[in-house]
């Protein structure tokens, strides 16, 4: 009877979530510490020896301690899921030779780690058959557990302590910790609080190993009379206990102040609709001769003077026998603005707008030996021959180069939806992810959610991608303003900034709002307990950057000089706290056909989910390029939650 009610004490209870955190570990860890106390309280209890046979009595000490052993392969199954923690830190110093010192301590980190668990593995097989082992290879096991020698696990775990609260070794952590590090951020996919983190748990795992293991041995050697160890099992009490919380209090301020932030490089082949999506048609080089945007057909003014023509199909004129006007008004450009003259030979190849996104591939210029765009194979009957000519003489009437705002009709792709992206809060789900996608011809800032748990985790079977507003722009119901944005030559601004929550809240939602001639981002965000995970989607807040004025945030534009196409280019640079405008890529790169920037779509997600602090739009570029405009996450603040392990000491 007392056996069973023993082994009922020690059954293992199963995480509802499939991975382990600190806050778990120290939980676990305090469990652990319980069962072993009961243990103790078996081996030192003689009368209830006495009463049993040797085989007996050791059968039931060492089932307590098989079912600790479950405890802890729980806990390191969920903790290395992915992989050791500290292997992912590896790789991240793997090709950063000047810091040779932070690569030799992790990995001999790594190697006692592999010590410690080969103890426990020997530890589990000597517990689940015990009564097949000779006496003496169980007190030989102990021995070698709480030995003097360099490779005993009662040295060992002293040393990684001292290694892993050695102020250098922290900050240089922490410092190639940082996003900027990209070799590390772009593979792994976490924050760098996050990889503080795990590879916290890591480390209180094998302080948590080890003392299981000390504290065994030293019962193995007290059951067959090795002695008492009275003094050995307090001080390695104490120990364990000082280390567990010298621990927390040293890596807890690297934690506080390590990044949040989580973004995604450029992939190694960019993808349409895949890893990025665009506005297509709407800003493009556009070739018209002066006497056609002149109202009157003259050719007095020059290029620059039609900085803005409006409601061409009035405006522009064509002559009955003028067959490049007349080709160009096929599509119709409601709206030419920075008209200038490039050239007075031109060789231009004609491209299909509705299949190539294109008005022209390319653009030869005859008298300066250059080109716009880049040169390729072009089509028969697709090659026009251009060139000045004049007019009573005394005008010359040039071709000139503008742009053409195609008009949302021109199999243009330019909306924006204005709709919120909300998470299921009424079943505790939080955003844990974002990614740019374009449906039904609108872009879309989409969310991933998960169910919220005990101690800010999240169970990782809720995790999905919600759907996106499935409307279209001609159903009868929706509006422009309302529930989209239309993007043209005068409203055609992003901000970029990042919007983070208030203490105790997290993100459960986002979306775009239209503030001016610019789109601006909004968080939806809800209250919590921290401990139970319940969410209070009663107290749901939509919250802006504080720094949002009447009109605009950001008086500074990133401008995009010369722009060509983001995708030729690896894009590094990351802007924030201004506004970025979408242009055409530059005449001589691109003959100005392609808008820029492209929306990056990759999904912006931690690798293990976890519910937000904050998320932000930025835009990842080079110089030269026109970049991307692209989601970022920041992932909880767990470190404020860190406190030492309670308990005697």
């Amino acid at each position: 009877m007392r056996l069973h009610c023993f082994l009922t004490i020690f059954t293992v209870t199963p995480l509802l979530v499939t991975s382990l955190s600190v806050l778990e570990v120290l939980d676990k860890t305090s469990s652990v510490l319980g069962l072993l106390e009961t243990a103790w309280e078996l081996v030192n209890n003689d009368l209830g020896i006495i009463e049993l046979s040797d085989g007996k009595r050791d059968r039931m000490v060492f089932s307590k301690i098989d079912n600790i052993n479950m405890q802890l392969v729980d806990m390191n199954e969920k903790i290395n899921e992915m992989g050791s923690n500290i292997n992912i830190l590896l790789r991240m110093v793997a090709n950063l030779p000047e810091q040779i010192k932070l690569q030799f301590n992790l990995n001999d980190l790594n190697n006692k780690r592999r010590f410690i668990d080969a103890y426990y593995k020997r530890m589990e097989t000597l517990v689940m058959d015990i009564e097949k082992f000779e006496n003496s290879t169980l007190i030989k096991f102990g021995n070698a557990v709480v030995s003097d020698l360099p490779n005993s696990v009662l040295l060992m775990i002293e040393t990684v302590y001292q290694q892993v609260t050695e102020p250098n070794f922290l900050k240089t952590l922490f410092k190639h910790s940082r996003p900027t590090n990209q070799l590390f951020f772009c593979k792994d996919r976490q924050s760098a609080q996050r990889s503080f983190y795990h590879f916290f748990s890591d480390i209180l795992l094998m302080n948590t190993k080890s003392h299981v293991l000390i504290q065994v041995a030293y019962m193995i050697k007290k059951l067959f009379g090795e002695g008492k160890f009275v003094k050995e099992i307090s001080v390695d009490n104490e120990q364990f206990r000082e280390r567990m919380n010298n621990i927390i209090t040293t890596i807890r301020p690297y934690m506080m102040e390590a990044s949040l932030e989580l973004w995604r490089c450029d992939p190694d082949k960019h993808i349409p609709d895949e890893t990025y999506v665009e506005f297509t048609n709407f800003l493009h080089g556009y070739i018209l001769n002066k006497a056609n945007l002149d109202g009157r057909g003259q050719c007095r003014e020059e290029c620059d003077v039609y900085s803005y023509i409006r409601d061409t199909e009035t405006n522009v004129k064509c002559n009955t026998d003028n067959d490049w006007c007349n080709n160009q008004h096929q599509i119709h450009c409601p709206k030419i603005v920075n008209c200038q003259f490039i050239d007075s030979k031109m060789r231009v190849c004609k491209s299909r707008m509705s299949n190539t996104k294109r008005r022209y591939e390319y653009v030869e210029l005859l008298e300066k030996n250059s080109i716009l765009g880049k040169k390729k194979s072009c089509r028969a009957g697709d090659e026009i021959n251009l060139a000045t000519y004049r007019n009573w003489v005394v005008f010359k009437c040039s071709y000139c180069f503008c742009l053409c705002d195609e008009g949302a009709k021109s199999y243009s792709d330019r909306y924006i939806n204005l709709r919120a992206a909300m998470a299921n809060t009424n079943e505790n789900r939080v955003v844990t992810g974002l990614r740019f996608v374009k449906h039904n011809r609108i872009l879309h800032l989409q969310i991933q959610e998960g169910r919220l748990v005990e101690n800010g985790e999240i169970d990782r079977s809720t995790v999905r991608w919600v759907p996106v507003e499935d409307y279209k722009l001609l159903d009868k119901t929706i509006y422009e303003g309302q529930d989209y944005h239309t993007l043209s030559w005068e409203q055609r601004g992003f901000e970029l900034h990042d919007v983070m929550v208030d203490e105790g809240f997290v993100v459960t939602g986002a979306r775009f709002r239209r503030v001016g001639s610019r789109i601006d981002l909004e968080v939806l965000t809800t209250p919590f307990n921290f401990t139970t995970g319940k969410l209070m989607p009663e107290k749901n807040v939509f919250k802006d950057d504080p720094r949002t004025s009447i009109k605009f945030k950001f008086e500074k534009e990133l401008k995009l000089i010369k722009p060509d196409i983001p995708t030729r280019v690896t894009n590094t640079d990351h802007t924030t706290n201004r506004y970025v405008q979408f242009v055409n890529t530059d005449y001589y790169k691109d003959a100005g056909q392609t808008t820029v920037p492209f929306f990056d779509a990759q999904p912006v997600e931690s690798a293990v989910p976890v519910p937000l602090s904050g998320i932000g739009i930025y835009h990842k570029g080079k110089s030269g390029s026109g970049g991307f405009i692209a989601p970022r996450i920041f992932t909880y603040n767990f470190a404020t939650h860190l406190q030492p392990l309670k308990g005697k000491s």
